[in-house]
């Protein structure tokens, strides 16, 4: 591990962020039925604040995507457009 973040320099932090949480996000099984942060919650959660546990949670039922920022007002919102899903553009408000 430590000759491919030596190889990739700065950027291995943020791809490896990225490649796990998104397998945080999968699921598994032949149904989709098993989710490793459903798993944890389940087994382990008692030891989790509220906090936490509703931030585990999301995570596990979120997914990547790719998006393209269209607008931009500064210090109020931005519209971005999904590449992945597709679909009508979205107000992120600041």
């Amino acid at each position: 591990m430590d000759e491919i973040a030596n190889l990739m320099g700065p950027s291995f932090n943020s791809l490896f962020g990225f490649v796990f949480e998104d397998f945080l996000a999968a699921r598994f099984g032949e149904e989709g039925e098993i989710n490793v942060v459903d798993d944890y919650l389940k087994r382990r959660g008692w030891r989790e604040k509220v906090p936490a546990k509703r931030y585990l949670a999301a995570l596990g039922e979120s997914f990547a995507s790719i998006f393209k920022v269209i607008e931009v007002d500064p210090g109020h919102s931005m519209t971005v457009v999904d590449l992945v899903l597709g679909g009508e553009p979205i107000v992120i408000n600041e």
